[in-house]
């Protein structure tokens, strides 16, 4: 029973630890965001700080002896330790009362306290139980979606393929619904086309797809899935979100960077334009849902302002 209350205890304070190290962290990325933009749309800055939370939290639950003892041990003074026993006849009633109530104070201190970190936990394991259901109910959304597509085996049958060069692992399924081209699949990875994207001028096309194939040469898949199990671990941080938004933020950015290098102002235009144009098909734009924590390609109105940004001034951020 002292071990399982000893580890709760820890849990507890590892818990307030990595909410500390998430605002410290937090704060200082945003300070880089805000004067160091060249620092910020870097990729690794944001898993970064992702694995410092955790790593504090860990620390805080791996045994450390004394340093992590969340009750002090209580010590009895030697004069009450030596005193002999008075008389029953001797007794004082306000004397007995005044022993059994300070005898009290520290049981009914640890009490509180076992109860906090047993309802801490307990409201720990349901929240990663329904963090956990949410992500895998949007990995069987996308995967039914990707079941009602057609598969485009050869890349003559769409143009925004013509000049690019998918790997043969991966699967590109075209979809008949108002999606933004997307890629997803942490181990197997496939990427949607919506129909309406035939409608774009050829152009358009193939920087979109460009852009997804990029996504998949960087590795963004992987630094994508570490971040939605770090944030999905420490469900209750919220600065773990933020932080795999910015990380997903960069991401796009360093996609659009390799995309548009070395293209002429006119092509950037039309890149531009498709963005927008997209966002403007969308019937619901994108928000910061575990759908969107899973795929790659979806056009939010809140990224799209600093991608542009970035089209129009390409000298502005150096992207990794």
């Amino acid at each position: 029973m002292f071990i399982s209350t000893l580890l709760m205890f820890r849990f507890l304070l590892a818990s307030l630890g990595c909410l500390a190290a998430g605002l410290l962290v937090w704060a200082l990325t945003a300070a880089c965001r805000r004067y160091l933009p060249q620092v910020a749309v870097q990729r690794s800055i944001w898993l970064l700080g992702q694995v410092t939370i955790v790593a504090t939290f860990l620390a805080f639950l791996l045994p450390q002896s004394e340093r992590l003892r969340l009750l002090p041990p209580i010590e009895l003074p030697e004069t009450m330790l030596s005193a002999p026993a008075a008389p029953e006849h001797a007794a004082v009633p306000a004397q007995a009362g005044a022993i059994v109530s300070a005898g009290n104070a520290p049981t009914d201190y640890r009490t509180w306290l076992n109860r906090g970190a047993e309802a801490w936990l307990s409201l720990y394991l349901l929240g990663l139980a329904y963090t956990t259901g949410r992500v895998l109910q949007a990995h069987r959304t996308l995967n039914g979606l990707a079941a009602t597509g057609e598969h485009l085996i050869l890349t003559g049958r769409h143009q925004g393929l013509d000049s690019a060069a998918p790997p043969p692992s991966l699967t590109v399924i075209e979809v008949d619904a108002p999606i933004s081209p997307m890629l997803f699949g942490w181990f197997r990875p496939r990427l949607l086309l919506p129909r309406h994207l035939r409608i774009f001028e050829p152009l358009q096309q193939q920087m979109i797809v460009e852009h997804e194939l990029t996504h998949l040469r960087r590795h963004d898949l992987q630094w994508m899935s570490a971040g939605v199990v770090l944030q999905t671990l420490l469900w209750f941080n919220p600065f773990m979100r933020l932080l795999r938004d910015n990380l997903a933020w960069a991401q796009e950015l360093g996609c659009d960077r390799d995309v548009l290098r070395n293209r002429p102002p006119s092509q950037r235009k039309a890149y531009a334009a498709a963005l927008v144009a997209q966002l403007r098909l969308q019937p619901h734009p994108a928000t910061h849902s575990a759908n969107t924590a899973l795929a790659f390609g979806v056009v939010s109105a809140r990224t799209v302002a600093a991608r542009i940004g970035l089209i129009r001034e390409p000298a502005a951020a150096q992207l990794n």
